[in-house]
């Protein structure tokens, strides 16, 4: 104990560093007392520092997420200057004056307004996403606005150029005249323009959708080409909706509207230049800065986590409170870490953009230098997570501490040699380095060499008297050790792999934009659903532009509230549905009444009314603003209330005038609404998707793939003696397809909550929640399997293989009495074929569950379900899928014991449930004699119900995980075999020991929650 003692020492430095001290030599104060430091080499003393004083400390989130929104508050009083009215002596044509001052006499479409609305759809949390959105919302924009340029060059609307002309036009229909109009003023409207222009809303709706484009992309490009084709078939002057278009005026021609279009298209440009504006000032809000602070801190966070990983699994004594305490703290650090890493990769893409724009020649990053150590973050990451894994599952028994004790100076060497590499390479990527050394990273691998080594000797020097319990106790002490191994793998590879990397901008500029172009020509991105999205959305559009053209005076608003509202399914739609009308309810009608106290007593002066409108605009915005960035399910309402407020602000007080009309939105809020009703009407006739469904189809495609990796990643890499055949393929499952599954989760688990349940019971969010917890933890497990068998198979050439596993055996099941007389070798393969058998069995069940037949099952349902599915497998002692006599028999005899002769009940319950006379009973027959109320009665126990069938030899999937590892520990001692087994191999093997028995608990909690 007094080595042990002495070794852990080293680890508890940096514990208790902030306590035992030693003074500078030159402080008079302890100049006497510098012999007795001497000796003793501790001294106690105060260091004068005082905590501070408690206080409530306010987040930092709460001052940024405040800040943001006080400029988007302020971007919004600097759009609202452009309203600026032209007060000046008229130079231009008396019917059209000059209305703005920042515009000409020519502009008369209005909207003005629009650069506020278009500053707050752009502002982001810093320039970089700023950049993005001003980037994308006007190519949006963009393009809706060349579309109608090449439609209208095609096609020209009807002009009239005289009465007669417009009597003969309301004679034979072709113009009519709207008499129930919404607004209570009647208006023109010309069908034949309508009906020629509506082919092309549908068709551009369609290709738009159908594209991989951003979805902001294309929300504006749909939403603004329905306000260009609306404006320019309007035959109603602009300043008097009730008489049509002046004869033969220059500027109503569409000429001059397209300019006016296309002013309107500047607007969009301006509001994000003012967005940009606000972001720089009072001071810049880079991305590249925030990134470089959250790298500059990633080194501490890993070196803590590392830190309290290894102190905890190899210097601390094991004892449940402790064990509780370790748990919390390690669940609160990853979960840090991932908060983290998920910050740095939003911040990734915004400084992309802005090192589009030539801002990395300022700010010294590039992100080809930035995203490789993200990368890096990420993975590193995840062999913590093994670590952690590790630690709350391990013994900590005699033996584990008996093999540690042997090895604390080389883990802490590895723990500070991988930490120092870390710095520097943090370090590097920091200075913009395209060249990494490898100086540091090798000194870690010689360190993680020689604690292999020496945990190697140790392990076969502590097995000479070691029990197969001594060997399940230590377990985890290797799948510890491999995720360390695997942690400073990874860190001592990714120098090599960077070194190898291009960072020549030019050249990755050119390299992506050739992906983007093969993108957008990939048939694999058109995809059906997006078709299917596209015609819903079309539909929805026609609906709501009929409305517009027939009922609102050719107002886009509730075609336009339709592109803005589309999602990809049910759930995601009222989602959005509901933060839309909330957010439009809030923006409109409490500012409306605002506005209307305002005009109505603040009217005496200009100026005050400008100052009070101004204000409460400024406070309304930032508030909405700052709910939008608070990243809840309510954030989409706050920033819907920021731009519809914006708009009922900007409409101002009319104080010249006599009286002050009371001014509203309820016309727009009644607009956006119908829009609302109208897509929620059509997603449900047209191609409807349920969130639910999809959640469930998510789960479901998990578990088929989790099932085919297991049979991989455990069976064939057991069987073939870690040389896996089928990696490469099994790597795009692990790697790829089931993070984005996982990734998609979340939104689904919201939008569920949202979907109308009718006739359904409610939606059980605690359930889900829990499953797909389930399933992120059975999709780490399977990671760090892939990873041992990707190590191992890396080392393949330099490890002599010394497995002694038949491999024939492990295809074949065991029977009770081969199970009973089996040497450890055959018994291992016996309970590792049981296990893989039993998993396979409860992935299956778990996949019938999660589809379609119990979509609506309840959950006693699901319950006897698996229920009857457990019990046929336990009686399925050869796991051939069918129950023969000598398994009937076995399992009467263990309902009625040896006092009964059960030849005739054998072939009773054979008659009875065998409804194919195959011989054999199939898990249907079994569940339906079951279902049907199957009763077994017998001299001793008269009345013997399916239930009492069900409880029969209730063993749990964990029970059969801890058999696997009873005889596996048995066959590794077997002939001394722990000698001649290499230490790669023992990490391979206790490694898939403890990532299976990972599998079989969270499979068992999986099906534990499913039936709750």
């Amino acid at each position: 104990m007094k080595t042990t003692a002495t070794k852990v020492r080293p680890a508890l430095a940096r514990r208790l560093c902030d306590f035992f001290q030693r003074p500078p030599p030159s402080d008079p104060r302890t100049k006497s007392q510098d012999t007795i430091d001497a000796r003793s080499g501790v001294r106690i003393e105060m260091t004068g520092r005082k905590r501070p004083a408690p206080s409530i400390a306010v987040p930092a989130s709460f001052k940024f997420n405040l800040e943001l929104g006080a400029r988007a508050g302020a971007g919004v009083i600097v759009a609202s200057i452009f309203q600026t009215a032209y007060t000046g002596p008229s130079n231009g044509d008396a019917a059209y004056p000059q209305l703005y001052y920042f515009f000409p006499s020519w502009y008369i479409l209005g909207g003005v307004s629009y650069i506020a609305i278009a500053m707050i759809f752009s502002i982001g949390t810093n320039v970089g996403s700023t950049i993005r959105e001003t980037f994308q919302e006007t190519l949006g924009v963009v393009i809706a606005f060349l579309f109608n340029v090449v439609v209208f060059a095609c096609f020209t609307p009807r002009v009239y150029h005289s009465a007669d002309d417009v009597a003969n036009s309301l004679g034979n229909g072709t113009l009519v005249r709207i008499e129930h109009a919404f607004s209570g003023t009647p208006y023109y409207v010309t069908p034949s323009d309508f009906y020629i222009m509506l082919p092309c809303i549908i068709l551009f709706t369609v290709a738009i959708v159908m594209t991989p484009l951003e979805t902001i992309t294309k929300k504006l490009a749909v939403g603004n080409n329905i306000y260009f084709a609306l404006t320019l078939i309007n035959p109603n002057n602009p300043n008097d909706t009730a008489h049509l278009k002046p004869y033969n005026d220059p500027m109503l021609a569409t000429s001059n509207i397209f300019r006016n279009l296309f002013v309107y298209l500047l607007l969009g440009v301006l509001g994000g230049l003012i967005a940009l504006v606000v972001m720089l000032v009072p001071y810049p809000i880079f991305a590249i800065h925030r990134l470089r602070a959250e790298i500059q801190s990633t080194t501490t966070v890993l070196a803590d986590l590392l830190h309290l990983m290894v102190d905890a699994f190899c210097f601390r004594r094991k004892t449940n409170r402790h064990s509780t305490h370790v748990a919390f703290e390690v669940a609160r650090k990853l979960a840090d870490a991932d908060a983290k890493q998920a910050r740095m990769e939003s911040l990734l893409d915004d400084v992309w953009w802005e090192q589009s724009v030539g801002l990395h020649f300022l700010l010294p990053i590039r992100t080809s230098i930035v995203k490789p150590f993200l990368g890096l973050y990420a993975s590193l990451l995840d062999d913590l997570r093994a670590m952690s894994d590790a630690v709350q599952t391990g013994r900590h028994g005699a033996f584990h501490s008996l093999v540690v004790s042997r090895v604390p100076k080389d883990v802490y060497l590895v723990q500070m040699k991988s930490v120092r590499a870390l710095d520097a390479i943090a370090s590097d990527i920091l200075a913009n380095a395209r060249v990494l050394p490898t100086d540091a990273v090798d000194e870690v691998r010689t360190a993680m060499a020689a604690l292999l080594q020496a945990v190697h000797a140790a392990h076969v020097e502590c097995c000479e008297s070691a029990t197969p319990s001594d060997i399940e106790d230590a377990m985890t002490c290797y799948l510890f050790l491999f995720a360390l191994e695997s942690y400073c793998e990874t860190l001592c590879t990714f120098p090599v792999t960077f070194n190898q990397l291009q960072h020549s901008t030019g050249l990755r500029a050119w390299m992506f934009l050739q992906r983007w172009c093969r993108r957008m020509v990939d048939p694999t991105q058109y995809t059906k659903q997006n078709l299917q999205i596209g015609i819903k959305v079309a539909c929805a559009v026609v609906s709501g532009s009929v409305f517009a053209v027939y009922v609102f005076g050719f107002s886009p608003t509730a075609a336009s509230a339709l592109a803005y509202l589309w999602g990809s399914h049910v759930g995601g739609s009222f989602s959005r549905t509901a933060n839309r009308v909330g957010g439009a309810v809030a923006g409109s009608i409490v500012p409306s009444v605002c506005l209307f106290l305002i005009c109505s007593y603040g009217c005496t002066s200009s100026t005050t009314a400008t100052i009070l409108l101004d204000s409460v605009m400024f406070v309304w915005v930032t508030m909405s603003m700052y709910i939008s960035l608070q990243n809840h399910a309510w954030s989409y309402a706050g920033f819907v209330s920021a731009y519809v407020s914006s708009g009922v602000f900007l409409n101002g007080c009319a104080c010249g005038a006599t009286t002050v009309a009371p001014i509203s939105s309820y016309a727009n809020l009644a607009q956006v609404s119908l829009g609302i009703v109208f897509f929620i009407v059509i997603e449900w006739l047209l191609f409807p998707q349920s969130a639910t469904t999809l959640l469930r189809a998510n789960m479901l495609a998990q578990l088929q793939l989790l099932q085919r990796a297991f049979h991989t990643l455990f069976e064939v890499t057991v069987a073939t003696h870690g040389n896996v055949p089928t990696l490469l393929a099994t790597e795009a499952i692990v790697m790829q397809t089931l993070p984005s599954l996982l990734l998609a989760q979340p939104g689904l688990l919201t939008e569920a909550q949202y979907e109308p349940r009718l006739w359904r019971p409610p939606f059980p969010i605690t359930k889900f929640a829990a499953v797909c917890d389930s399933m992120k933890r059975l999709e780490h497990h399977t990671r760090v399997m892939f990873k041992l068998a990707k190590w191992f198979q890396r080392r393949r050439h330099s490890v002599q293989r010394r497995l002694s596993v038949n491999a024939g055996d492990l295809h074949r099941r065991s029977t009770v009495s081969q199970r009973a007389t089996a040497p450890p070798t055959l018994a291992w393969t016996f309970s590792t074929t049981e296990l893989g058998g039993a998993i396979h069995d409860t992935f299956a069940s778990l996949e019938i569950v999660f589809g379609d037949a119990f979509a609506l099952a309840d959950a006693d349902r699901v319950a006897h379900f698996l229920q009857m599915k457990e019990a046929f497998r336990r009686a399925d002692v050869d796991g051939n899928g069918v129950l023969d006599v000598a398994e009937v028999e076995r399992v009467l005899r263990e309902l009625w014991g040896h006092s009964v002769r059960l030849d005739d009940h054998v072939r009773a319950f054979m008659a009875l449930v065998d409804k194919d006379k195959s011989g054999a009973v199939s898990c249907q027959e079994f569940m339906d004699a079951i279902d049907d109320g199957l009763v077994l009665r017998g001299p001793s126990r008269p009345s013997l119900h399916p239930q009492e069938l069900l409880d029969l030899d209730d063993v749990a999937l964990t029970d059969t995980a801890q058999n696997m590892r009873t005889a596996y520990a048995a066959w590794l001692l077997q002939d001394r075999r722990f000698e001649k087994v290499s230490m790669d191999e023992l990490l391979l093997l206790n490694g898939l020991m403890g990532c299976v028995s990972g599998i079989a608990i969270e499979l068992q909690r999986l099906a534990d929650v499913s039936a709750q």
